[in-house]
């Protein structure tokens, strides 16, 4: 992976992959390049590099999303 350019970040066990779902800190919001930008058509942003240790740092502070009360 790093050969590509690419660091690998351990998010821990499947029991924790809560913190990388949809409204969790470390979705897709932020790896975008502005957000609002991403906000207004996430379609057209090109996206932006992401440092492992800031990935590092939103999963340690992410929080479980209420699932339960998610409205499709």
């Amino acid at each position: 992976m790093q050969l590509l350019g690419f660091d690998t970040v351990d998010a821990g066990t499947l029991a924790e992959s809560w913190r990388f779902e949809p409204e969790s800190g470390a979705y897709t919001g932020i790896y975008a390049a502005s957000a609002e930008g991403f906000a207004a058509d996430y379609l057209a942003d090109q996206g932006a590099p992401l440092p492992a240790e800031r990935l590092r740092d939103v999963l340690a502070v992410s929080h479980r999303a209420d699932v339960a009360n998610r409205q499709f």
